[in-house]
């Protein structure tokens, strides 16, 4: 658990044990609003501007002093018994999976619950405002005493800060000939043995993912044209198939051209020239460095994928086949102890790895496909994410262009429905409310210190 996590859970139970407190020591009567609010709120303002008596002041029996005025009380009481309660029981709940209790599932109620949150907030960091400003006309002796002003301020800025599949078309399927050695399962894989070396290779081929591939129409000796005509097939130098780069870019068919046309190709081979994947990769496949990630068999077309849980898992997959914890082979680097571990530094790293695709922090964000693959170092921060204007609706989000019914006034709702994104699923009313009630605040503020400021003059006079 972070110290941010430690900090809020705190905040939460100490915002909780402060009404319980009052109930349990009787001082709650000190926040009990009045029977008449407004005519104790237009009472308790003339009394301020006339400096007519108190009766409070002025009786002649020994009692104790009310500590809040009426209208002191009007602005405590919802604070005591509606808005710390409200702040704790959000935020234990928010914060509940840091303790490994996931009690709040699913985007919408968590977003929902995150609202609700910043509106107690938002109350609460107004209140220590007016609270730190109202404390300086108080009366010594109907004043609170300084330590629990301080208390009251500090937890109530406390509390607010630290909690806050498709169907596939029909397709050419391969001839026979190959089927008859090349085609298997996931979980039934063909191995065969190099009768020269003795060697063992896996050569399956999983017809249901080449059929939704996009190398799923052409017939196997489109690409294998040379040394795979008899059987055993010849040895390896005197076979041929084209790299990625002797097909693409494509000039026909049109459609092809189009696709094609979309990606920078110079760009493309310049940045993944600067990464560490392009020694290893030539040293391992020679010019065949593209099939490291792209492997023709059962590379994609993002548009086709669309959704984002299908785009996380197909484009995560070429990743965890060299940096999975188990990865093995030639170009196996595997993330020791497991992939959690070695992301301890992101917040909330399970949830991140969950959501995200690993390009999403390495890879360039300033286009939606980028090659140059960041190291941790280099990898990009919180804030190209986390915000109004997020880089997720240009990447992960990108084929996602109808909005769901609900989670009506969310900025980024494509998103919000899925996952409660922090700083990227606002709920926009809420931050209107929080300019506006600013601005009130400050605005009362000013004209009660422009009113008062004369007569206090003059009675200090």
């Amino acid at each position: 658990m972070r110290l941010h996590e430690t900090l809020g859970l705190v905040a939460a139970a100490l915002a909780l044990l402060h009404p319980t407190a009052l109930l349990a020591t009787g001082r709650w009567r000190d926040y009990r609003p009045p029977r008449h609010p407004w005519r104790a709120v237009t009472q308790e303002i003339a009394r301020t501007l006339q400096r007519a008596p108190d009766a409070s002041t002025t009786a002649a029996t020994p009692r104790r002093k009310p500590r809040l005025n009426p209208a002191q009380r009007l602005v405590y009481a919802p604070l005591v018994a509606i808005v710390l309660p409200g702040l704790a029981i959000t935020g234990l709940l928010l914060l509940a999976p840091a303790v490994g209790v996931d009690v709040v599932s699913g985007p919408r109620t968590r977003a929902t619950l995150a609202t609700v949150h910043a509106a107690l907030a938002l109350v609460a960091s107004l209140f220590s405002i007016v609270h730190l400003y109202m404390a300086r006309f108080a009366e010594p002796g109907r004043m609170l005493p300084w330590r629990r002003r301080l208390a009251v301020g500090l937890l109530a800025a406390l509390v607010a800060s630290a909690t806050s599949s498709g169907v596939a078309e029909e397709r050419r399927f391969p001839p026979l000939p190959c089927l008859g050695c090349h085609s298997g399962t996931p979980t039934s894989r063909r191995i065969v043995t190099d009768a020269r070396t003795g060697a063992h290779k896996d050569v399956t081929v999983v017809l249901a993912q080449m059929a939704e591939g996009v190398h799923g129409r052409l017939a196997c000796p489109t690409c294998h044209d040379r040394g795979f005509d008899r059987f055993p097939h010849r040895p390896p130098a005197e076979r041929r198939f084209p790299a990625c780069r002797d097909c693409h870019p494509r000039s026909t068919p049109a459609e092809g051209a189009a696709v094609d046309a979309a990606a920078d190709w110079p760009g493309i081979e310049a940045e993944h020239a600067t990464t560490a994947h392009a020694g290893a990769f030539r040293r391992v496949r020679g010019e065949r460095d593209c099939e490291a990630c792209h492997h023709p068999h059962v590379m994609r077309r993002s548009a086709d994928l669309a959704r984002p849980e299908r785009l996380r898992a197909d484009h995560d997959a070429p990743c965890l086949s060299c940096h999975g914890a188990d990865a093995q082979g030639p170009l196996a680097d595997p993330m020791r102890p497991d992939p959690l571990a070695v992301h301890a530094a992101v917040p909330h790293a399970r949830a991140h790895l969950a959501a995200v695709r690993c390009v999403d922090c390495h890879a360039s964000r300033g286009r939606a496909v980028a090659h140059d693959l960041l190291d941790g170092r280099r990898a990009a921060g919180c804030v190209d994410c986390h915000r109004d204007e997020t880089v997720l609706v240009r990447r992960l989000y990108r084929f996602v262009t109808d909005e769901p019914q609900g989670l009506e006034g969310f900025t980024n709702r494509a998103i919000a429905f899925e996952r409660y994104v922090p700083g990227a699923t606002r709920w926009q009313p809420l931050d209107r409310a929080i300019l506006g009630a600013t601005a009130l605040v400050l605005v009362g503020i000013a004209a009660h210190a422009l009113a008062r400021g004369p007569k206090r003059r003059r009675d200090q006079g």
